[in-house]
């Protein structure tokens, strides 16, 4: 029994790689959804393949719709034959360069197609995002963040109510107000009154 090993990598980042074992007669299909399956990603979206030369370049492109009508050993024509693979999620293309790197004979017992080593780590399929507002989702937001400060405000206005200068215990340890600061600056203006008056008595 002849099995294909293929190489698949990722376009971006290199160093990530999967090495899968699939049989002549797999269809495309079968291979997607191994590479699929290899890298942790949803095989909900579409994906296409197409035959490449050596550097690279696509040729003939098998369409998702036909993956399941073609068989891999109708499209190998070398024996380092090279695919390129796209797989489109809802918000990426994610493309693929697959090579083939030996043909061995498989294995009784062994199922097919199989994922047999792994480099390096797969990228996250859906990256997490910030969702997008509506303009009456940011209206509600403006709404309640208005209600918020109002509600601060208040608050704050009623904790000062009826509140003074002099009745602030650390500016009265501080010695910049009293209970008696007006008694005392009457004091003084008398004491001042009195010595006046004689002084003039002595003339």
């Amino acid at each position: 029994m002849i099995v294909y090993k293929f190489r698949v990598t990722f376009e971006d980042p290199e160093d990530v790689s999967r090495d899968i074992e699939i049989k002549p007669g797999h269809t495309f299909e079968a291979f997607h959804k191994a590479i699929q399956e290899s890298i942790n990603f949803d095989s909900s979206g579409e994906a296409n393949f197409y035959v490449s030369d050596l550097y690279w370049r696509k040729g003939e492109k098998i369409p998702f719709e036909s993956l399941g009508n073609k068989k891999l050993v109708q499209y190998l024509e070398d024996p380092r034959q090279k695919f390129i693979y796209e797989y489109e999620s809802k918000s990426k293309k994610w493309p693929f360069n697959i090579e083939l790197v030996k043909i061995i004979d498989g294995e009784e017992g062994n199922t097919y197609p199989q994922c047999v080593k792994s480099s390096g780590i797969a990228p996250v399929q859906f990256s997490l995002i910030n969702p997008v507002l509506t303009d009456e989702e940011i209206s509600n937001e403006a709404g309640m963040s208005e209600e918020i400060d109002d509600a601060i405000f208040y608050r704050d206005a009623e904790d000062m109510e009826g509140f003074t200068e002099t009745e602030d215990p650390e500016l009265k340890s501080a010695g910049f107000v009293g209970d008696n600061d007006d008694e005392s600056e009457e004091s003084e203006f008398d004491g001042e009154e009195e010595a006046g008056s004689f002084e003039e008595e002595d003339y």
